[in-house]
């Protein structure tokens, strides 16, 4: 089984149903970069987290949901209620920059 290593995605399909924006690839899957999650759309508008690459079976790499979480809340004293209030997450936070830096 591969891993992704230094290439952006693990395959030539998962980058072309990230990257194009026509209707016939919208809504495959989906990536949120700010915490490395892969998953698919469900009809109920949730999301069903995956771990392998559908099309090549690649290991994906961890979701960081929980890293970030713990970041955000414990070192900027970010409450739960606060949570999704933009103007105090700082701009890092609100990219894929934070665990980059960090080696994640």
């Amino acid at each position: 089984m591969n891993e992704i290593k230094d290439k952006e995605y693990c395959c030539e399909v998962m980058e072309a149903k990230l990257k194009k924006k026509e209707a016939d690839v919208r809504g495959v899957i989906d990536y949120h970069e700010v915490t490395r999650e892969y998953s698919f759309p469900l009809l109920d508008k949730t999301h069903q987290l995956i771990q392998f690459c559908p099309w090549c079976g690649t290991k994906l790499p961890n979701d960081l949901n929980t890293e970030w979480e713990e970041v955000v809340l414990k070192k900027f004293g970010i409450t739960e209620y606060d949570y999704w209030n933009e103007d105090k997450i700082p701009p890092e936070f609100k990219t894929d920059e934070w665990w980059k830096k960090r080696g994640l």
